[in-house]
């Protein structure tokens, strides 16, 4: 099981710490590069992902009967 209270969604990005004092086009850069990390962690986390519709649906399915 996951330990939500380790996760560090809401964690301060060190990365966009000067993002106020980036140009625009500098923001928009630092953020389509960080969009790329989501990417990759969800590229990694498919069979998982897999794993987890396939248990989600097979509960539903038993519900419905």
């Amino acid at each position: 099981m996951i330990d939500l209270s380790k996760m560090t969604t809401e964690k301060r990005n060190p990365n966009s710490s000067n993002l106020s004092s980036l140009s625009i086009r500098e923001a928009i850069e630092l953020m389509n590069h960080e969009d790329y990390k989501v990417v990759d962690c969800v590229k990694e986390q498919i069979s998982n992902i897999e794993n987890v519709i396939q248990i989600c649906t097979k509960a539903l399915q038993k519900k419905v009967e």
